[in-house]
């Protein structure tokens, strides 16, 4: 993970510090000359670590200094869930949707979409395991559309876990569990590089990558 930005400057004023003691105790000479590289060497330090954050460690080599794997992009997902439709008490069927990816090499941002509601991170996590498979674990919550609270959904949280397969990441694969006392699995499939915000662009996405294929 990145440093925090608010975190840089202090540890390049005790990296300061520090060489100043050092200087000292080594009896040379110190003057308000040796601290003028400080502005710099911060805007350079920033700049570099924003650069990597963003953009760089999609990059080889650079890639070789983690194993987190790049999932930007617009991921079509599948759920089949244990919740139970009130007026039928039979289960619901398999759910369609997708999933918008947006990710750094510090953050992870995923919103998923279906055609009833949205659902998005709160809290995530990327697991490396020791047998070099890796998992995303997090916890969400979950927005029915408005005409659907009150009658067949409510706002409600989960926590899931999805385990990544292939390299580059070809599909994910898990469960989750929902404070509405339901669970599931989830599958992710098919991704396209384009980032959708809403259920019907994503649609329109995969429907024109269709097309094209």
């Amino acid at each position: 993970m990145t440093l925090e930005r608010f975190s840089l400057p202090v540890i390049l004023l005790l990296a300061v510090a520090a060489w100043g003691a050092t200087l000292y105790l080594s009896g040379i000479p110190l003057s308000w000359d040796h601290i003028k590289p400080y502005g710099i060497t911060l805007a350079v330090v920033s700049a570099t670590l924003t650069a990597f954050d963003r953009i760089g460690w999609k990059w080889w080599p650079l890639r070789l200094c983690s194993k987190i794997p790049d999932l930007n992009g617009t991921w079509c997902v599948e759920l089949h869930s244990t919740y139970e439709i009130p007026e039928t008490g039979k289960r619901v069927a398999p759910i369609q949707g997708f999933a918008s990816i947006r990710q750094t090499y510090s953050k992870l941002s995923i919103r998923l979409m279906t055609k009833d509601s949205d659902s998005f991170l709160i809290a995530s996590n990327i697991l490396q395991r020791d047998d070099n498979t890796i998992e995303i674990a997090g916890v969400y919550q979950s927005d029915p559309k408005v005409h659907l609270r009150g009658k067949e959904s409510e706002i409600h949280y989960g926590s899931f876990k999805v385990r990544l397969v292939g390299n580059p990441v070809a599909a994910m694969d898990g469960h989750y569990w929902t404070d509405r006392h339901t669970k599931g699995t989830v599958t992710y499939g098919s991704r396209v590089s384009a980032l959708a915000d809403n259920f019907d662009e994503a649609s329109r996405l995969f429907a024109t990558n269709r097309k094209s294929a």
